[in-house]
């Protein structure tokens, strides 16, 4: 195959593969009014905010080293921050969120449930939570506990591909939405990872345990 018939066919490639994507695109319209910190006051501008995916309807908590902790279905999608001033409301934002299915990872896929997850003493630029880190987390179940009464009334799932954006948003009573205030507050805390004497502790007490249970077998 000479230069004249190669460059054609790479072209027809690009092209195809441009399309391809494009069809795999999915856009949604992201907003949350408003977000709290766990003193129950607004989220200020700039805190961190995520769109965390997940193959399974049941997510992971963060850990002090990693935004997805140890589930390994889970995956953050977007990360943005809180700008009062795109809404008027303080501790609001709002956002178009664009994704390629398939393009991440497993939890990128039609019908993946979502989560919006905030850290209101962490920036865009934070590369884990830290131990001790307050967040807040909100998704199909209000409070991701099987609880109806704060249940949300939008499907925190991921659309189908779609030319029209898909609107994924949370709205407390307080703004004229649905979902129970408390469900905005961020109440929920980052598990502190064990000391290494911890450890040694632990892996102490489990050999000398190895070691009574073995001295009882020989008798």
């Amino acid at each position: 195959m000479n230069k004249a018939t190669i460059l054609p066919f790479v072209a027809a490639l690009a092209l195809m593969s441009a399309r391809s994507n494009a069809n795999n695109t999915v856009t949604i319209n992201l907003l949350a009014d408003y977000l709290q910190t766990s003193g129950s006051a607004p989220v200020s501008d700039g805190m961190l905010v995520q769109l965390v995916g997940d193959t399974t309807s049941t997510f992971g908590a963060p850990t002090a080293s990693s935004f997805t902790g140890t589930d390994s279905n889970e995956i953050v999608l977007w990360s943005g921050v809180v700008e009062a001033g795109q809404i008027g409301q303080a501790g609001s934002f709002s956002d178009q969120v664009s994704l390629t299915l398939g393009a991440l990872g497993a939890a990128e896929n039609t019908g993946d449930y979502l989560m919006l997850r905030w850290y209101p003493t962490l920036s865009l630029s934070a590369s884990a939570p830290g131990a001790g880190t307050k967040y807040g987390q909100f998704d199909n179940n209000g409070l991701t506990t099987p609880d109806a009464a704060s249940g949300s009334d939008i499907a925190w799932q991921m659309p189908a591909t779609a030319s029209s954006p898909y609107a994924l948003n949370y709205y407390n009573v307080t703004e004229g939405g649905d979902e129970a205030n408390s469900a905005g507050v961020a109440n929920l805390t980052v598990g502190a990872v064990p000391e290494p004497t911890t450890f040694s502790f632990v892996a102490g007490a489990l050999a000398l345990s190895a070691l009574v249970c073995g001295r009882r077998r020989r008798r």
